[in-house]
């Protein structure tokens, strides 16, 4: 998705580069709709169809995960933790798997990450294999729908692999796990209360059941009691431990590494901002807090693959817009990075982290490591 923000989009109108792209649109249209804020009968009807898709696509997840529940899940050969979501994105998965990939090798452990490699084109790895390698160096990361194969492989290379992350497996249902961690966006829940086609679930509420513990994201980012109204909900389905976490910027990075500065700079230094993430405004509206320094927004569709005429538009914005520096994701920099001009320097990136409650981050490690722990017979 492409949107404008402020005086660029007229400015933009003279020089013929578009604002919008027809996936971007028919997404957010699909989105209006299963949400409810698209009104009147012909929505109203559209929605009544998806409801009835909804009921076969519901039923084979019951029937799939009741299988899996009776037995045949496959062992690693290492213990596995798995982090996933019951929604379609929007979670802050990637943040998440590396904060706690860098926590386990920090005592004592060696991690790998296996992972589907979501939107990953040929032999290029995907934009989150990406920013995983880059911020973990020595840790593998292997992308591979097929992840007992996967962890065989690393396997193989590795031998001191003593656990295994399984990023984005929550209905993986293949791989055994030692811990699941399922993770739920505070400003987006429970996927508009549907599954799949008429909302954003991945599958039933009630799978909640087999999550070891949960932790609400952005969990900030609402008032307390959207966020009490959402752990009642959770309540309904699991009574796994509920953490929060919230997802925090804590610098900008200049594209040659050579310049790192305080998050609150920006309020001294025009900037724009461009994305192609999958639930863009909670960022924006964070950054929108730097006031008049926010110059305007470029927002890309999910997971853009950038090329050098889209550079080449960011600039021509950039200057539209008198902002100083271009401002990004980790993401997006993954990206970007093979085909930036070395001699451009108004690229910035933001560095993400992961920020537990007060009092939180420790019992939830715990709760890690004890699942790490070799099992005794009988138990």
């Amino acid at each position: 998705m492409r949107i404008l923000h402020g005086s660029a989009i007229d400015l933009l109108s003279n020089t013929g580069i578009t604002g919008y792209t027809l996936p971007s649109v028919l997404e957010q249209k699909y989105l209006n709709l299963i949400s409810g804020k698209t009104r009147g009968p012909l929505a109203a009807a559209a929605r009544g169809v998806l409801g009835l898709a909804e009921l076969p696509y519901s039923l084979a997840m019951r029937k799939r995960n009741q299988r899996y529940d009776a037995g045949g899940t496959y062992f690693l050969n290492r213990p596995t933790i798995s982090i996933g979501n019951i929604t379609a994105g929007g979670t802050g998965k990637t943040p998440v798997v590396q904060w706690l990939a860098d926590q386990l090798e920090q005592t004592g452990h060696h991690p790998a990450i296996l992972m589907r490699g979501y939107r990953k084109t040929g032999s290029q790895a995907s934009d989150e294999q990406t920013v995983l390698a880059d911020s973990l160096p020595g840790i593998p990361v292997e992308a591979n729908p097929d992840r007992i194969a996967a962890a065989a492989f690393v396997l193989r290379g590795y031998p001191q692999t003593s656990c295994f992350l399984l990023d984005d497996g929550f209905q993986h249902r293949r791989v055994h796990r030692n811990f699941d961690l399922v993770l739920i966006n505070a400003a987006e829940p429970f996927g508009f209360g549907h599954v799949h086609p008429r909302g954003l679930l991945r599958e039933p509420l009630c799978g909640l059941k087999r999550a070891s513990a949960i932790l609400i994201t952005h969990a900030s980012e609402v008032s307390p009691e959207a966020l009490l109204q959402t752990q009642d909900t959770i309540r309904q389905h699991t009574s796994a431990p509920i953490f929060h976490a919230d997802h925090v910027n804590t610098c900008i990075v200049s594209a040659d590494n050579r310049t790192t500065r305080e998050l609150s700079d920006l309020a001294t230094i025009p900037f724009m901002l461009f994305t192609g993430i999958g639930q863009p405004q909670p960022l924006c509206a964070s950054l929108k807090r730097f006031a008049s320094a926010y110059k305007t927004e470029y927002l890309f569709d999910d997971h853009h693959h950038y090329s050098p005429a889209d550079i080449s538009t960011l600039e021509v914005v950039r200057q539209l817009s008198r902002a100083q520096i271009l401002l990004t994701t980790e993401k997006d920099w993954a990206k970007l990075k093979p085909i930036w001009p070395p001699d451009n320097p108004y690229l910035y990136r933001l560095q993400l982290s992961i920020r537990f409650w007060e009092s939180e981050q420790d019992p939830f490690l715990h709760m890690i490591s004890k699942s790490l722990l070799p099992k005794a017979k009988g138990t």
